[in-house]
């Protein structure tokens, strides 16, 4: 299911900088149990969110411009 998940990856994430095993590492220090593949879609998520407020912060700039 990892390489599954690994195809569908969207070219704006390709240059990630967290990779999962540094998640599960971070979460662990957390008190959050995952493995690679939970970290992987937690990341996909995360980076999701991220490009959205990015998206909107861009668009309201642009309105508050006009």
């Amino acid at each position: 299911m990892m390489e599954q998940h690994k195809k569908r990856l969207p070219a704006v994430f390709s240059s990630r900088k967290v990779s999962p095993d540094q998640a599960v590492n971070l979460l662990r220090r957390n008190g959050i149990q995952v493995n690679e593949e939970q970290a992987a879609i937690i990341l996909d998520f995360l980076y999701l969110l991220a490009r959205t407020y990015s998206k909107v912060a861009e668009y309201e700039a642009a309105e508050s411009a006009i």
